[in-house]
């Protein structure tokens, strides 16, 4: 997001416009001054030049000294009335370009306290004011997008919940009423249901500490790139089995060192080796491997799966989004989408970056995570 630049730049701006306006209001009375007519003078100067019979010296000196101050007090008047006048005219402009401005954003804000979102502010008229209104347009595009997160947050977690809650409960009806006896299957059963709450529950943790930049516990080391792939198949191996899916390991350059937190990278392989093994068809394959890209360690999963659409792309990172099918990303495959978003702020924690590429639905994915070479 944007900040708002230098907050004695308004400041600055009004001072130069109020003494743009007194000059112009000073040079406007100078100007009116001298353009008054001279109609007051001559009449006076006449009656000074060609005095009544009689009149003295002193009289006349009189005379004069009140043509002198009526000529003074007279164009005094007109310069202050024009002044006053112009000043008023730039102030007032100027008040209410400001004044109108401020109350939009004031108005703006009273609205994004009571819940509502979707009005943006014209971003026009005075520079600072203008970006004041693209900022808090922004406020208002992040907290929409938060709520709308919040919802697909609530509505993934009661789906994903209620399955293993039924099952148990289920099962808990079935051993009371003595329906099912009891047995090892039975509790295999509930055993993996209560083992799904508890994937749940730390999926859940995870994405909050992510949410929060939690990270403090980061302790970022040079390790070899190739001892880091051999620890991530050793620990998705596994899983890539049991879904009937080789894991191929591509050898990394001897001195090809990354500097990273070993445990979270650890989680971030891991990850996307059981999630690309998990779109992949059985006999298919999924294949890891690391290369240097300039002063950075670049490593890939890349697999033969269901690949991703076009439009799906620019969000499969984000949390709660699971894509294909569905009017808000959700579908019947199974976990709450919170795999990638917990990686990709994983890789942002220790200054790298994740990024899926898909040629499209069916062609598989490309998975890289783009870390500081040690």
């Amino acid at each position: 997001m944007r900040h708002l630049g230098d907050p004695q730049r308004l400041g600055t701006r009004l001072l130069l416009s109020y003494l743009a306006a007194s000059l112009a209001a000073a040079l406007t009375g100078m100007l009116a001054l001298f353009l008054t007519p001279a109609m007051h003078y001559d009449r006076l100067m006449q009656a000074i030049m060609h005095p009544p019979a009689g009149t003295t010296a002193g009289e006349m000196d009189a005379a004069l000294a009140k043509a002198v101050s009526s000529a003074v007090l007279l164009h005094v008047l007109i310069s202050l009335a024009v002044v006053i006048g112009v000043g008023l005219v730039f102030s007032l402009f100027l008040s209410t370009a400001v004044g109108q401005a401020l109350d939009r954003v004031v108005a703006a804000t009273r609205r994004l306290a009571a819940g509502e979102y979707t009005e943006r502010l014209p971003e026009r008229g005075v520079r600072e004011l203008s970006e004041l209104a693209r900022n808090v347009n922004l406020l208002a595009a992040s907290l929409e997008e938060s709520r709308h997160t919040r919802t697909l947050a609530t509505a993934s977690v009661s789906h994903e919940l209620r399955t293993p809650v039924t099952a148990l409960r289920g099962y808990c009806d079935a051993l009371r009423d003595g329906v099912l006896p009891w047995s090892d299957e039975v509790l295999q059963r509930m055993d993996r249901a209560v083992e799904r709450l508890e994937r749940m529950a730390a999926d859940l943790s995870a994405m909050s500490r992510a949410e929060g930049n939690a990270y403090a516990d980061l302790q970022p080391e040079a390790m070899a790139a190739q001892d880091v792939m051999l620890a991530a198949a050793e620990s998705a191996g596994p899983a890539c089995r049991e879904a009937g899916v080789e894991l191929a390991l591509q050898p990394a350059p001897a001195d090809l060192r990354v500097l990273a937190d070993r445990v979270r990278l650890g989680e971030i392989l891991d990850n996307l080796l059981i999630n690309s093994a998990g779109h992949t068809p059985r006999g298919r394959k999924v294949t890891l491997s690391a290369m240097a890209i300039g002063g950075r360690v670049e490593f890939r999963v890349q697999d033969e799966g269901s690949g991703i659409r076009p439009e799906d792309l620019p969000h499969v990172t984000e949390p709660f989004f699971r894509g294909e099918g569905g009017s808000a990303g959700h579908t019947s495959r199974p976990g709450m989408g919170l795999g990638l978003a917990i990686s990709r702020r994983l890789a942002e924690a220790m200054d790298g970056t994740l990024t899926l590429a898909s040629p499209g639905p069916g062609l598989g994915t490309l998975a890289k995570v783009t870390l500081p070479r040690a």
